[in-house]
């Protein structure tokens, strides 16, 4: 075996980034209707815009995070009392992603369309926003595997913003195990039924 052959590792459901950038638009300026046809990312770091997407209202703020999905229709306006609308913004592809039937359609990620990042959030989602376009800009040989890097990166931030401050399952889990355990405890000197255990 050649001590410097190649080994090749296949990466079938890593997110392939499409298009990336930075866009500043002036005040004011109108968004057509049209149809999302990748996954897209958008953060805003300044201006402000309304927007209706899929029949609904939405909106472009300031240190807020839009999630879209392929099939969703978009239309909106900036708002021109809040001067130049800024933000950042990734297209991708995921293979499988939210497929049905598909064997990690259990470890989905679920992210909300609209999330409002606190400063450390906004500072660490720019920071792989600009690592993520200054990839896609280069377009050097790799490009693609390292973009597809700081897209997970900062999937994983908004996983964790997302989930902040919501009970976790096994917490939850083991604060229920407690009180059974104190519940038996403190009756375990007459019989006990299991539905007295579930109720504690």
């Amino acid at each position: 075996m050649e001590t410097n052959s190649l080994i090749k590792f296949d990466f079938p459901t890593i997110p392939k980034v499409v298009r990336a950038g930075v866009t500043k638009l002036p005040a004011g300026k109108k968004f057509h209707e049209h149809c999302k046809d990748l996954h897209e990312i958008d953060f805003t770091t300044s201006g402000q815009a309304q927007l209706v997407v899929n029949g609904q209202p939405a909106f472009f703020l300031p240190g807020y995070v839009n999630v879209f999905q392929p099939g969703d229709v978009c239309s909106g306006q900036g708002d021109a009392r809040h001067g130049l609308l800024s933000h950042r913004w990734v297209e991708f592809q995921w293979p499988s992603a939210g497929s049905k039937g598909s064997p990690d359609a259990s470890n989905a990620l679920p992210l909300p369309r609209l999330m409002k990042l606190p400063p450390q959030a906004q500072g660490e989602v720019r920071t792989a926003f600009d690592a993520l376009v200054a990839c896609f800009d280069g377009a050097w040989s790799g490009w693609e595997m390292a973009a597809s890097g700081y897209l997970l990166a900062l999937l994983g931030i908004l996983r964790r913003e997302a989930e902040r401050g919501r009970p976790r399952g096994p917490q939850a889990s083991d604060r229920r195990l407690n009180l059974a355990l104190i519940y038996l405890e403190r009756n375990f000197l007459r019989p006990i039924k299991i539905r007295e255990v579930a109720a504690a």
